[in-house]
This record gives structure tokens, sequence and C-alpha cells, in this order.
């Protein structure tokens, strides 16, 4: 968000979570920087899940392709 916040470091201090719902990339930047922030996050790639030995303990991994389960997460996320 231009002129909101100065940094992308100022973006993930003011939010609650991290949503990467489709993901392609073997290792997602953004996600290891929301992680970094110690943001909790929702991705629907496996793959990355098991590269990066994802767990409840950084947050939650949805189906693909799956809109309710994502606004499920989310809800459960925010929430907690």
């Amino acid at each position: 968000l231009p002129g909101v916040f100065d940094s992308l470091s100022e973006l993930f201090a003011a939010a609650d979570l991290f949503v990467q719902p489709a993901c392609r990339e073997a290792t997602p930047l953004r996600l290891i920087e929301a992680m970094a922030h110690g943001l909790p996050c929702i991705l629907s790639n496996p793959q990355v899940q098991r590269c990066m030995m994802f767990d409840e303990s950084y947050g939650l991994v949805v189906p693909e392709v799956d809109a309710a389960a994502l606004a499920a997460a989310i809800v459960r996320l925010l929430g907690d």
C-alpha cells in the first residue's frame, strides 16, 4: 500500500496474519518473511509445507482451491 507503509516490515508489523493461498514457488520468500515477523500463516501448497516442515505452530495449511477451508482458517486464526 504505497503511502501508507514505508516498508514491507511496517506492513508485516501491522498485519494480524499472512495468507498465501496459491503459490507455485519452491521457497516462497514472502511466507518466510511473514514467519520471521512472527505472523501466523495460512498456505495451500503441500510441497511448501513439506519443505519448510510447516505445522500448526506456524499456521495452517488448507486444501488447494477450497475457498471455504481458506475462510475457516482465516476466521480461526483471527479468533485465536
